[in-house]
């Protein structure tokens, strides 16, 4: 799964005179934490100046990010501190933060998910470097946590096995999965977690099927440990 496919991409910006009163009026409305600060990049000619009459709504004009705004940058650490009067003779550019850490649309959901992890922060926008660095989208963590319960099949019904599997060797999964198959299991998700101490590779598969029993019997019959559920409980 890459950044493209869970970004949000029509993305609220504030530019750098934009006053502190209007930044707290978008985050309010919008419910959102985090607005990009952004500046104007040029505009390639079209050649068709008259079809932006028909285009509704009509695009937004590129921009760049030079910054970010977050609620806690809000005088008083929060939206709604301040009164809206206090703010309304300061700028953006005067709490916005700055160097802005980005990602590309190609950038793969784990690597995005470690570097806001990395550097404690909680968005990143989206940027088109071969477009000028062109901003088009955003994530958050409440993206990448969505992202999560769609990678692991969580949003469907379905039972979730643990499997305890040896030393990391993939044809212990692949002997998992011929099982599931003979089933006639049908896979919701598959997360892989690290070898731990004692040479276990804990594989958690999410199985479409209404009764796991017969499945956790095969299964254990192979030798292959399940650590969850216990035999004939689904979850």
């Amino acid at each position: 799964m890459l950044i493209k496919d869970i970004m949000v991409r029509d993305v609220a910006t504030v530019m750098e005179t934009d006053t502190l009163e209007h930044a707290a009026i978008l985050l309010e409305r919008g419910r959102f934490r985090h607005l990009p600060v952004a500046q104007l990049l040029p505009q390639a000619p079209t050649l068709e100046p008259a079809l932006k009459h028909f285009q509704y709504p009509p695009p937004k004009p590129p921009v760049a990010v030079v910054g970010i705004l977050s609620d806690r940058d809000m005088p008083g650490g929060r939206v709604g501190a301040a009164p809206l009067e206090e703010l309304r003779g300061r700028q953006a550019h005067e709490v916005m933060r700055r160097p802005v850490i980005t990602a590309s649309p190609e950038t793969p959901v784990e690597y995005a998910a470690q570097l806001m992890a990395d550097n404690a922060i909680g968005c990143l926008p989206v940027v088109d470097d071969a477009a000028q660095g062109r901003l088009v989208g955003i994530i958050t963590e409440s993206d990448l946590f969505h992202a999560l319960v769609r990678l692991v099949g969580a949003q469907e019904p379905s039972t979730r096995l643990r499997l305890m599997l040896r030393g990391g060797d993939p044809a212990h999964l692949a002997s998992a999965l011929m099982i599931v198959a003979q089933h006639e299991g049908r896979l919701a998700g598959v997360l892989a977690e690290p070898v731990d101490a004692q040479g276990r590779w804990p594989v958690t598969l999410r199985v479409r099927t209404i009764y796991p029993g017969p499945l956790l019997h095969d299964l254990e019959a192979a030798g292959i440990e399940v650590e969850q559920p216990a035999e004939g409980k689904q979850q």
